[in-house]
C-alpha cells in the first residue's frame, strides 16, 4: 500500500491511509489556530470558526455530541488547509496503483483524515445531528461574511446569494465573543473530556 506522508508539526500523517495513531490532537489544536478563514482574507482562523460553530450549537440546545462534532468539524484541515470550496471540487491527489494512477478526490482525503480524528476523541457520531451542524457551520460562514470580509463587489454577491440576512443577534454576540477570546480550542476540547497539553 503507498504511503503520502506528511509531515504536521510534532507528528506526521498519512493522507492516504490515515489512523487514528497518526493524528497528533497538539498539531490539530495548533494548526488550526494558525490557519486563516476565507483563504487568508480576514483575520479570523479555522480554530475560531470550529469555536463559534460550537457556541451556535449550544445557544440551540444541541446535545454534546453534536457540539463536539461541531468543534471538530474542519478538524481534518489542520493536515490539509483550508481548502476554497471551488478548488476542493476539483482536487485530486494521485496514486500509483501497478501501472496505473488512481484518482483520490481531496474531499475524500479530509474525510478520512476527519473519521480518524473522530476516532481518537471518541465522538459518538451516531449520536451527531449532522444537519445542525451543517446549519451553524453557515451561520458561522454569514457572520464571517457580513462582519469580516471586506466591503466589496464579491462581498455583495456572497451576501446576495447564500446569506440574504445578516446573523440574529444571539448568533452574532457568539462571533464577538469568540473574537475577544473566549478560549484556545484545547480549552474548548478539556470541556469533552479531551486532554490536549499545548
Amino acid at each position: 500500500m503507498n504511503e503520502l506522508r506528511i509531515i504536521t508539526g510534532h507528528g506526521s500523517i498519512d493522507l492516504l491511509n490515515p489512523t487514528p495513531d497518526d493524528v497528533n490532537m497538539v498539531d490539530v489544536c495548533l494548526n488550526l489556530s494558525r490557519i486563516r478563514r476565507w483563504n487568508g482574507a480576514i483575520d479570523f482562523t479555522v480554530g475560531q470558526h470550529s469555536r463559534l460553530v460550537e457556541a451556535i450549537l449550544k445557544a440551540n440546545g444541541a446535545n454534546q455530541a453534536t457540539c463536539l462534532a461541531g468543534l471538530l468539524h474542519d478538524a481534518h484541515e489542520y493536515a490539509t488547509g483550508d481548502v476554497p470550496g471551488p478548488v476542493l471540487k476539483t482536487c485530486y491527489i494521485y496514486e500509483l496503483k501497478g501501472l496505473y494512477y488512481q484518482s483520490i478526490p481531496l474531499k475524500s482525503v479530509q474525510t478520512n483524515i476527519q473519521n480518524a480524528i473522530h476516532n481518537v476523541c471518541r465522538l459518538a457520531t451516531s449520536d451527531v445531528n449532522w444537519n445542525a451542524v451543517d446549519a451553524a457551520d453557515m451561520e458561522a460562514r454569514a457572520c464571517e461574511v457580513w462582519y469580516l470580509l471586506p466591503q466589496s463587489a464579491p462581498r455583495r454577491n456572497l451576501i446576495d446569494t447564500q446569506f440574504q440576512t445578516e446573523p440574529d443577534e444571539p448568533t452574532a454576540r457568539n462571533f464577538d465573543a469568540i473574537l475577544n477570546g473566549n478560549g484556545s480550542l484545547a480549552e474548548h476540547l478539556a470541556a469533552y473530556g479531551i486532554s490536549v497539553e499545548l
